[in-house]
C-alpha cells in the first residue's frame, strides 16, 4: 500500500531495475476511505451448509487492515462451507457466489478450482 502513484512507479522501478520480481501496489490513503459494512442480499444459513462469509473470518494486518475487505469484493461474495457436497449444491443454485470447502476447493457456478496448497497459485 502506497500513498501516491509516484510511490507505486518508484516501487515498480526498483523491482524492474534492481530487485526483480513483480508486485501490486494499492494506491490510496486510508484516511480518505469510507468503509461501509456490506451485507449480501442472500443470507445463507448453517442449515444450508455454510459456516461463514469469508470476509467475516479473514483478517488483514495493518496498515491495510479492514480496508482490504473493501477492495477485495470476492471475499464479500464467498462463503466457507462445511463440505464439498454443500459447496456443489450451493454453487449450482447461486452461481454469482463462490463456495469454498475447508480444504480450499472453490466452487462457483460450474467452475471448480483447487489443487495442492503447497504449490504456487491462489492456494499457495
Amino acid at each position: 500500500m502506497v500513498e501516491t502513484y509516484d510511490h507505486a512507479r518508484a516501487g515498480v522501478s526498483i523491482l524492474r531495475e534492481e530487485v526483480g520480481g513483480r508486485a501490486t501496489f494499492f494506491v490510496d490513503s486510508l484516511k480518505s476511505l469510507r468503509l461501509a459494512e456490506y451485507e449480501p442480499i442472500v443470507h445463507f444459513r448453517a442449515e444450508d451448509g455454510v459456516i461463514s462469509r469469508l470476509d467475516k473470518i479473514v483478517e488483514f494486518r495493518e496498515p491495510l487492515g479492514t480496508a482490504a475487505k473493501q477492495f477485495l469484493p470476492r471475499l464479500r461474495s464467498a462463503y466457507l462451507t462445511e463440505s464439498a457436497t454443500a459447496a456443489e449444491r450451493l454453487a449450482r443454485e447461486n452461481a454469482q457466489y463462490a463456495f469454498v470447502t475447508p480444504d480450499g476447493t472453490c466452487y462457483q457456478g460450474r467452475m471448480v478450482t483447487g489443487g495442492r496448497p503447497d504449490e504456487s497459485g491462489p492456494l499457495g
